[in-house]
């Protein structure tokens, strides 16, 4: 019965030696990675310094033209914006970089099911997960799951997202060059035929993702900051107000501009501007990068 006994404490010593061993490399190798999408993450988390930055999920990554709004407006420009994900990585990585410096001008861009419904969008925290024991991080994580403190104990957990993808970076990818500045457009025109019907589901605010709404305007009060909605294919001109009820009062409140596409006629059902019926392609990005360099600059001229 001791052997026994001893054999399975051995066996966990074993696990846990492998496990801490484990986690040292793979902390040097997601940390060293310099290409693709952790070496873009690592670049915002550690190293991006721009006057001007944009947030968002995939609407913010494919809408915003970090070029062309920093020829415009004459400031460095980066697009934080990422696919599957909204206001929880939005602070997380606002808040990694405010511990370096301050951006002039913030953009966050608010669609409704990631940064203020009740729903799973927007709650995939993988690109955070390498950045736990950053000081502001782990809150995020305990505010999600009260268990994550005790599963970030394992490096098997903290490191499993796309592990062999990371891996390969590391061993063979090259320096992160970036001329977008962040932004990645989608191209090709919207099939008429793949347009989907969406639904008028009741509306459900998710109170973890509204506290971290207002987390993120309070960790942005030394910044310009601007709430944009940009375009859909739809006309939501009904269904929008109920969706952002909550957002319109916290922004009234708060003093911040509230910039709502959705009732923008130059965009609703124009199949040339749009890849699909709720991301704009490289023209309508384009287009709508004009218009946000416009409402820039009339809010600077007040």
């Amino acid at each position: 019965m001791k052997k026994y006994i001893l054999k399975i404490l051995l066996l966990f010593a074993l696990v846990a030696v492998g496990d801490i061993l484990f986690g040292i490399c793979m902390k040097h190798v997601y940390g060293s990675i310099k290409s693709g999408g952790q070496g873009r993450n690592n670049y915002i988390a550690n190293e991006l310094e721009a006057d001007l930055v944009v947030f968002g999920s995939s609407r913010a990554l494919n809408h915003y033209n970090t070029k062309l709004l920093q020829d415009s407006l004459g400031m460095t420009c980066f697009n934080c914006g990422e696919d599957g994900n909204g206001i929880l990585l939005a602070y997380g990585r606002l808040w990694m970089l405010k511990k370096r410096y301050t951006p002039k001008t913030i953009i966050m861009d608010i669609t409704p099911s990631f940064d203020l419904h009740k729903s799973k969008d927007g709650m995939n925290m993988e690109w955070l997960r390498p950045f736990y024991d950053y000081d502001g991080i782990k809150e995020i994580f305990q505010d999600l799951d009260s268990n994550e403190k005790y599963k970030m104990l394992s490096s098997c957990y903290k490191y499993n997202s796309f592990f062999f993808l990371r891996l390969s970076s590391y061993l063979f990818g090259s320096e992160l060059e970036d001329k977008g500045n962040g932004f990645f457009p989608r191209k090709g025109t919207m099939n008429p035929k793949k347009k989907n019907i969406l639904k008028d589901l009741p509306v459900e605010y998710d109170s973890l993702k509204i506290k971290y709404l207002n987390k993120f305007i309070d960790l942005a009060s030394d910044s310009k900051l601007y709430f944009i909605i940009s375009p859909v294919w739809y006309d939501l001109r009904e269904s929008r107000e109920k969706e952002i009820k909550s957002l319109k009062t916290i922004c009234e409140n708060k003093s911040i501009p509230l910039i709502d596409f959705t009732n923008d006629l130059k965009f609703i059902g124009n199949d040339s501007l749009f890849h699909n019926g709720t991301h704009l392609n490289n023209k309508g990005a384009d287009e709508f990068s004009k218009d946000v360099v416009r409402i820039i600059r009339q809010s600077v001229a007040k």
